[in-house]
């Protein structure tokens, strides 16, 4: 519970058996044991997990957060459970849920015109907030004028 993961220990015991497989071992073991379409995935999304924990393991909260989010919740969850990597903890019960408190609609409203900017600009601020350059809500405007000049 403290993970906000739902826990189902069969699919956990999947996660972590393949978590150590080749696609094709997991494509193969899907196909013969006709998994569902989530387990196959989850098992995808563990043993790639795997793979590339490694190469993120001096970044910065925002470099975690934005490359964990391409994976499922349980494959992270069931990747800590082996390693108890702390950054996987914090994005699993903090930085997942880290929000710009600026939104499109306050984008707009500033005069940007809607488009691919509204996304760099919303991630920037995003980034700011994980990783300790903006505090406050004053902090954001600040950062956002920086932005937008």
């Amino acid at each position: 519970a403290e993970f906000g993961v739902a826990v189902d220990r069969v699919l956990f015991g999947y996660l972590l058996w393949f978590m150590d497989s080749s696609k094709d071992v997991i494509r193969a073991a899907s196909k013969r044991f006709d998994f569902p379409l989530a387990l196959t995935a989850d098992s995808f999304s563990a043993a790639q997990l795997k793979k590339d924990v490694p190469a993120l393991k001096d970044s910065s909260p925002s470099a975690w957060t934005f490359h964990l989010e391409k994976f499922s919740l349980p494959s992270i969850y069931a990747f800590w459970l082996v390693t108890e990597e702390p950054a996987l903890k914090e994005f699993l019960v903090k930085w997942q849920y880290i929000k710009p408190n600026i939104t499109g609609d306050d984008l707009k409203a500033r005069g940007v015109p809607p488009g691919p900017r509204y996304k760099e600009i919303l991630s920037q601020l995003r980034a700011a907030w994980l990783d300790g350059a903006i505090n406050s809500a004053d902090d954001e405007m600040i950062f956002l004028q920086k932005l937008l000049h």
